[in-house]
C-alpha cells in the first residue's frame, strides 16, 4: 500500500524506519516489488510523444562547454514514449544515437493511426519516415505549435528527476531501469489509488505464482 501511494517514490530508509526492519531488508523489499513491474509490450498509437532524457553524471561542462562531451558520457541516456492520456514507456539505452532512437521508437510506437510528436532532433529524420511526424523546434524557442508538443514527456522526466533528487538522492545506472519501471507503473495507473493498489497486488501475486 505504501509503495502504491508513493507516486514520487519511497526510499528504503523510510521503509526501514516505518516497519522497524533493517535497511537491507527494506531495500530488498522495494527491489523485488520494482522487479515485477515490467512494462507492457503493446505498441502505442494515436498522439505519441517521444523524448530523450539524461540522468546522473557529474562534473562541470566549462564556460564554453569544452568538457561537455565528458560530462554527457557519464550520464545515463533514457527514452520515453507517451501516448497522450493513455500509456507511458521509458527505457534506458546505451547511447543517444540514431540507431538507439530507431530501436526504441519502432519497438514501442505503431506506424498505423499515429501522429509522432518529437523535437527537431535530426536523430528522428529517417526513422520517423513511416510516421506522420510533428516536430517543435526548441532551439528557436518553439515548444508548442497547435497540439504539437512533447510537454507530456518533458513533464514525466521532470517528475522522475525531481522524485529521484528528493526521495532517492541518486540512482546508479545499474538500477535506473528498475526505478523507471516503478515510475511508469504509477504513470499508467494514476487514475485511482484503489485501482492502482489492486493492480500492484495482482502483479506481485501473479509473479510469485509463476
Amino acid at each position: 500500500m505504501v509503495f502504491s501511494n508513493a507516486k514520487s517514490g519511497i526510499s528504503a530508509r523510510v521503509i526501514e524506519r516505518d516497519l522497524e526492519i533493517t535497511y537491507k531488508c527494506a531495500w530488498r523489499m522495494l527491489t523485488l516489488i520494482r522487479s515485477v513491474l515490467r512494462q507492457s509490450e503493446e505498441t502505442l498509437y494515436g498522439d505519441v510523444e517521444v523524448d530523450t532524457g539524461y540522468f546522473g553524471g557529474k562534473g562541470n561542462a566549462g564556460t564554453n562547454n569544452e568538457h561537455l562531451s565528458a560530462v554527457m558520457k557519464d550520464k545515463s541516456v533514457v527514452f520515453a514514449a507517451i501516448q497522450r492520456k493513455k500509456a507511458t514507456r521509458a527505457e534506458v539505452t546505451e547511447n543517444a544515437g540514431a540507431k538507439a532512437h530507431k530501436n526504441f521508437v519502432w519497438k514501442n510506437v505503431s506506424t498505423k493511426n499515429t501522429r509522432l510528436m518529437t523535437d527537431r532532433s535530426n536523430k528522428f529524420n529517417r526513422i520517423a519516415l513511416p510516421y506522420e511526424r510533428h516536430a517543435v523546434n526548441h532551439s528557436r524557442g518553439e515548444y508548442v505549435r497547435g497540439d504539437a508538443h512533447v510537454n507530456s514527456a518533458e513533464n514525466f522526466w521532470s517528475h522522475v528527476k525531481g522524485s529521484i533528487r528528493g526521495t532517492h538522492k541518486k540512482v546508479s545506472k545499474k538500477y535506473l531501469q528498475s526505478y523507471l519501471d516503478g515510475f511508469v507503473f504509477h504513470a499508467n495507473n494514476r487514475g485511482s489509488d484503489r485501482a492502482r493498489f489492486f493492480s500492484l497486488l495482482d502483479t506481485v501475486l501473479r509473479d510469485r505464482a509463476d
